[in-house]
C-alpha cells in the first residue's frame, strides 16, 4: 500500500551495485582492520562473533516514534575513545573481557550472568543510579540477558547431544554424518565445524538450535487475506557472513555455497539505498 517496487529500475540498480563492487577496494581482509574486531581467526574469534551477533539489535533508546531528536544512540567510552551503536556493543564486550568477565563462555552465560552484571558490561560511563547500579543507555537489557542465557544453555545442550551421538557411533556402524571430531571445549566453533563448509547448513543449524535468531512473523495480506510467514533471519545471516569474513573464506570460514546460501541482510540501510537507486517508491 505504501511501498512500491519500480521493476523497470531494478536492473539499473543491480548494474550500479555490481559496478560499484568491482571498482571498490572491498577485501575480506578488511574485516580485521577495524580496531574492535578480533585480529586472529581462531575459535576465540568465533565465540566473540557469536556473542556480538546475538546482541546485534536495537541501539537507540528514548523518545517517541518519529521524534528522532529525542532519541539517544547507545554510546560508551573505552580506552580514551567514544563508540556508538554497533561499535559500542563491540567495545563493551571487549571491555568486559579486559575486566576478566567471561562473556564468551557459554557456561558463564547460562548460569552466572545476571542483570546487574549485564548493566555493568553495557555501562555508558562510571556513573551509578540511586540504587548503586551502573547506568546504561542500551535498550532491552532484560531481553539481552534472556538471549545470552538461551544461547549459552542451548549451545551446551547441543554439545551434549552431539557427544551422545558420537558415543553411539563408536558403539555402532560407521556413519559419516556423526563424525564431527568435536573439541572438548563447548564452543560455537563446533557448530561451525558441523556445517562441513556449508553456509546454508550452518544457517539452518543456528535457526534450529537458537530460537532467538528466528526473526519471523506471520503476516496477512491486507487485500487478498493471503497468510504468509515472513522470514528475515538478519542476525543469523550476519553471523555466517562475519565468520566467513573473519577467516577470509578459508579454514573454518570456508563456505562453498556462500554465494547463494545467504541474502542481503534486512538492515534499515537497504531500503534507503534502494530508494536512492530508484528501485523503491514510497507514498507521500
Amino acid at each position: 500500500e505504501h511501498v512500491k517496487i519500480l521493476h523497470h529500475h531494478v536492473p539499473l540498480a543491480a548494474k550500479t551495485l555490481m559496478e560499484s563492487r568491482k571498482s571498490s577496494s572491498f577485501d575480506l581482509a578488511n574485516w580485521k582492520v577495524h580496531e574492535l574486531n578480533p585480529k586472529e581467526a581462531n575459535e576465540a574469534a568465533i565465540d566473540w562473533i557469536f556473542v556480538v551477533d546475538t546482541l546485534n539489535f536495537s541501539f537507540w533508546t528514548g523518545g517517541e516514534e518519529g521524534a528522532e531528536e529525542k532519541r539517544e544512540r547507545f554510546e560508551i567510552e573505552w580506552r580514551g575513545k567514544r563508540y556508538s551503536g554497533y561499535w559500542a556493543l563491540c567495545a563493551a564486550l571487549n571491555r568486559a573481557l579486559d575486566e576478566h568477565i567471561p562473556i564468551c563462555d557459554p557456561h558463564f552465560l547460562s548460569t552466572s550472568l545476571s542483570l546487574s552484571t549485564i548493566r555493568h558490561i553495557f555501562r555508558t560511563g562510571e556513573e551509578k543510579d540511586e540504587e548503586g547500579e551502573a547506568v546504561s543507555m542500551v535498550p532491552m537489557l532484560e531481553e539481552r540477558l534472556r538471549m545470552l542465557k538461551e544461547v549459552g544453555e542451548n549451545l551446551i545442550e547441543w554439545h551434549k547431544v552431539q557427544r551422545e551421538r558420537s558415543k553411539e557411533k563408536e558403539e555402532g556402524p560407521q556413519d559419516q554424518d556423526l563424525d564431527l571430531h568435536l573439541d572438548e571445549k563447548v564452543s560455537f566453533a563446533n557448530i561451525v565445524r558441523s556445517s562441513r563448509h556449508s553456509a546454508s547448513r550452518l544457517l539452518q543449524t543456528i535457526l534450529d538450535v537458537f530460537p532467538c535468531y528466528r526473526d519471523e512473523i506471520d503476516w496477512t495480506h491486507p487485500v487478498s487475506n493471503e497468510k504468509r510467514q515472513l522470514k528475515f533471519w538478519k542476525r543469523a545471516q550476519i553471523l555466517v557472513a562475519d565468520i566467513w569474513a573473519c577467516f577470509e573464506g578459508s579454514g573454518l570460514g570456508r563456505f562453498d555455497d556462500i554465494d547463494h546460501a545467504i541474502t542481503m541482510f534486512a538492515d534499515y540501510r537497504v531500503p534507503q539505498m534502494l530508494r536512492h537507486l530508484g528501485a523503491l517508491e514510497y507514498s507521500p
